[in-house]
């Protein structure tokens, strides 16, 4: 006991801190091109920490700005091969990727090429709980120098953006073969054009055997839309998660009660065409060669159209196969 007591004391001091500043930086510095400095840190190895005043800075200009990072854990859950974090706290990030007129971004290259480390060795068998990741008061630019003059408000654009007032709740669960990760709530204000993201929650469940998104809920200003799908045979976050992609057994159900147009060729401008406030329903089983269609249905403007049949060959575009009924039109 006074042993533990005597090493908490010691992790409160100047002096622990100052070489568990130096021993981060200089991790950060093997890892990436980029400088990381810390302003300070509080907390205990048993309590956590807090770091304040981080930046990462490279040849190129600054990368990203933290106003604060907190990191509550279990320390004692190790022994036991776990990694249980109860709190992963980032607050007022400042990222700012920038691409030059030489076509080159900031963020290029920031991480040291590792390629030549030898691989190997035993799967990676520990359990990672994340109970409480947050982003708070986030904002993200993107800002691509060669682009300039076709930036608009109009449609969105990934080589200029500006999302403020970012948040993100969510939590994790990874294992061996299994992974769960739940986003409770994702948010932003577009500065760069007239849509913003007003929440976004989904469930996301991956295996060898199968990967699952259950009640993918998306809602803008004045649209909504609830998405569930699963793909057999398909690990989300291996190196194979595309592999054979046309002949793997999926399922997708798909609602959406309101959506306005005007959002949605923000998004997808070849749809200028449509008008008012559609709303659509979709539910569809098979694969891209054999694609059972449950059902069809899109309503607006006082009109509603409503298919179901079946897609053939769907990966070979023009010669796909199309054999579908219209009911209740």
């Amino acid at each position: 006991m006074l042993l533990a007591i005597t090493l908490v004391l010691f992790t409160e001091t100047g002096m622990f801190r100052s070489w568990a500043r130096d021993q981060i930086i200089s991790a950060a510095d093997s890892s990436l091109t980029a400088r990381l400095t810390i302003g300070s840190i509080e907390g205990n190895i048993f309590s956590g920490w807090e770091f304040r005043d981080i930046a990462l800075v490279a040849d190129a200009g600054p990368i990203a700005r933290f106003r604060s990072v907190v990191l509550r854990y279990k320390l004692w859950s190790l022994p036991w091969k776990r990694i249980e974090i109860d709190e992963l706290t980032i607050n007022g990030l400042r990222p700012g990727p920038k691409g030059g007129t030489s076509g080159a971004w900031n963020i290029d290259n920031l991480v040291r090429d590792t390629t030549s480390s030898p691989k190997g060795g035993p799967e990676f068998d520990w359990r990672i709980i994340l109970r409480n990741v947050r982003l708070v008061d986030a904002r993200i630019v993107v800002w691509d120098s060669t682009t300039q003059s076709t930036a608009t408000r109009e449609h969105f654009d990934t080589r200029h953006l500006d999302l403020d007032n970012m948040l993100l709740a969510m939590s994790a669960d990874i294992r061996p073969g299994e992974r769960h990760i739940a986003i409770n709530d994702f948010r932003f204000r577009n500065n760069a054009g007239p849509v913003s993201l007003r929440s976004l929650s989904a469930d996301l469940t991956s295996t060898r055997q199968r990967t699952a998104v259950e009640l993918l809920s998306v809602r803008t200003q004045n649209s909504g839309i609830l998405l569930s799908a699963s793909v057999d045979g398909a690990d989300a976050l291996s190196d194979t998660a595309f592999a054979n992609l046309a002949s793997r057994h999926f399922t997708a159900e798909v609602t959406a009660l309101a959506v306005d147009t005007r959002e949605l060729q923000y998004f997808l401008p070849s749809l200028a065409f449509l008008g008012g406030e559609p709303s659509f329903s979709l539910r569809v089983s098979g694969t891209m060669r054999e694609l059972e269609i449950g059902s069809l249905g899109l309503q607006v403007e006082g009109s509603e159209i409503t298919f179901r049949g079946a897609l053939r060959d769907i990966d070979k575009g023009a010669d796909m196969f199309i054999d579908v009924v219209s009911e209740n039109t």
